[in-house]
């Protein structure tokens, strides 16, 4: 039987919780069914070396967006990409062509229609504010919603979301997949008071911690609010705040220093071992403004350790509140404050909820299951085509 040929798209080369999800996909598709290769914008980002690491085609256009205003010159440059983009698939003639978040999937379903693929999959990992966009990139995204064959989104809230308020969606058309998580790389027996002398941390200390790359809608600051209001009566605690900066850690840190509490804060910058780090946190804490569904949260559960996260976006779908976490309201520093110091106070329950989270984890989200319902998906779009 012939191979199904995927092409991705991919707007970036940098990590993220999208990003990740990507890899995982890619590196455990079963290559004798699908023959897969990359389209990526830009030409250089560390997810560049991991894919060529895996023996997949990638094939890098130099394009890093746009700068400033939309002109007669960025018009020609889309026309450039997308001329480019066509070329690529007349020639690799892809059964499917996939795409990741918003520019790419505008151009990847643009240029797919144009070279003539049946069969094009755009992705929603989060709400796109069609309202605050100006026309003409409302067009292109009402475009790519008609033109596409399947809308895949990783949780339902999404989903919801994009038949409420976006255009040329129905609800045939569009599909949840959730994220998965392999708990395999979470060691529940690692030494974490090694990983807390990494960082001068002292064994009795207790560490709440926080995974997510430093950008304002992350809740970066109603995190460093809460951390002021737990220090107040657990000083022997440490916040640890673990990502890549999005342009906003001198100004966290400045806020840290405003209340007090620098000494106690913790920034890691990007960490490509989260599975150890995760290993010396007491409490995962997610303070997101906006979700769509949180890796971090499924790597936290997938640790064991109890979860305090924002009532947002796709969180209700993961975390059952007072089983495998607490739910709090977004932007309540105070909520999150209370709901921190209660499972501090309480060794059992942030025992018990930690293991629920990481059962719930593996009975819900494993890898493979997202995996399979990404394949089962494919064979059904070509059957159905």
């Amino acid at each position: 039987m012939a191979k199904i040929r995927i092409v991705f798209v991919l707007g970036k080369l940098d990590n993220g919780g999208t990003e990740g999800q990507f890899m995982e996909t890619i590196r455990r598709l079963n290559r004798d069914r699908f023959e897969i290769s990359v389209l990526a914008f830009p030409r250089h980002g560390k997810l560049r070396e991991e894919i060529e690491s895996l023996r997949i085609p990638l094939t890098c256009l130099g394009f890093s967006g746009l700068k400033g205003k939309f002109h007669p010159v960025a018009y020609w440059q889309l026309c450039a990409l997308i001329w480019k983009m066509v070329r690529y698939f007349r020639c690799e003639r892809p059964h499917i062509v996939q795409s990741y978040l918003f520019w790419a999937n505008i151009y990847g379903c643009i240029a797919a229609k144009i070279a003539g693929v049946n069969i094009m999959i755009t992705g929603r990992r989060g709400i796109v504010e069609t309202y605050r966009m100006k026309w003409h990139y409302r067009w292109l995204n009402n475009l790519s919603n008609w033109w596409a064959t399947l809308i895949l989104t990783n949780s339902h809230f999404i989903r919801q979301h994009c038949l409420e308020h976006e255009k040329c969606i129905h609800a045939e058309k569009i599909a949840v997949i959730h994220n998965g998580i392999d708990c395999r790389r979470y060691n529940l027996k690692q030494r974490h008071n090694d990983i807390k002398h990494a960082f001068d941390i002292p064994p009795k200390h207790h560490v709440i911690g926080i995974v997510g790359n430093l950008r304002p809608c992350k809740g970066h600051s109603d995190f460093l609010q809460a951390a002021s209001s737990v220090l107040h009566t657990h000083p022997q605690t440490v916040f640890v705040i673990v990502g890549r900066d999005g342009g906003i850690r001198s100004f966290l840190e400045r806020f840290a220093e405003d209340l007090g509490i620098r000494g106690s804060i913790i920034f890691t910058g990007e960490r490509n071992d989260i599975p150890s780090l995760l290993s010396m946190f007491d409490i995962l804490v997610s303070s997101s403004l906006t979700e769509s569904l949180s890796n971090a949260i499924l790597e936290g559960m997938a640790a064991g350790k109890p979860v305090v996260a924002t009532q947002v976006g796709g969180n209700p779908e993961i975390i059952e509140h007072e089983r495998t976490g607490l739910l709090v309201a977004p932007g309540n520093a105070e909520q999150m404050a209370k709901a921190i110091v209660r499972l501090l106070d309480d060794a059992a329950l942030r025992k018990t909820m930690g293991e629920y989270g990481r059962s719930k984890a593996l009975a819900a989200f494993p890898m493979e299951n997202m995996i399979c319902q990404m394949e089962t998906c494919y064979e059904k779009l070509l059957h159905i085509m």
